[in-house]
């Protein structure tokens, strides 16, 4: 049964003009892509929350703050400074732009061992920017006197969106290249 709907599937694609052919793998990318989203709704549907990673970052964000030179304190999930106190929440952590950047890599149509390679190194990309994001936060409100609002609403809630795509970008074009 897989081998006769493989066939026809191979036959389907040999009639399709270059158009057609742009069209119909741009598809299979959003389906794959759509498929890999499944994941996420279920961490959404059952509000799971990384407590340990929540902690994990927070802790990282107050040794690099601290390095800084800034007066700060980590609590569990919390980082607290002279004039705010952050709460490392589930969104704070990235998991979701983890999930996006792994899941655009692992919907293309790269061999397996690029795309597990390339979503890995995504991944760690993401959570390193994040590290940075949050820590930077901090430094701007405190130190140079921005808005939170401002700084997290729009350069980097943004700017993580802009990092995830940025780093997909720069892998298709080094995969293609190899």
């Amino acid at each position: 049964m897989f081998e006769e709907t493989r066939n026809k599937l191979e036959e389907f694609e040999e009639d399709l003009d270059h158009r057609q052919k742009k069209l119909y793998s741009s598809f299979k990318f959003l389906i794959k892509l759509l498929l890999l989203s499944i994941p996420l709704y279920i961490l959404l549907y059952i509000e799971w929350d990384p407590v340990m990673l929540r902690s994990f970052k927070a802790s990282v964000v107050g040794q690099i703050v601290s390095f800084l030179g800034l007066e700060i304190e980590q609590y569990s999930t919390f980082v607290v400074t002279e004039r705010f106190t952050l709460d490392v929440t589930r969104d704070s952590t990235a998991w979701k732009s983890m999930l996006a950047v792994a899941a655009l890599v692992l919907a293309t149509e790269f061999r397996w061992k690029k795309k597990i390679k390339g979503a890995v190194i995504g991944v760690v990309f993401v959570f390193v920017v994040n590290i940075i994001r949050i820590s930077s936060m901090i430094f701007m409100v405190i130190v140079l006197g921005f808005s939170y609002e401002m700084v997290h609403t729009f350069l980097w809630r943004w700017g993580l969106t802009f990092f995830i795509f940025l780093y997909w970008y720069f892998w298709l074009i080094k995969e293609r290249k190899s």
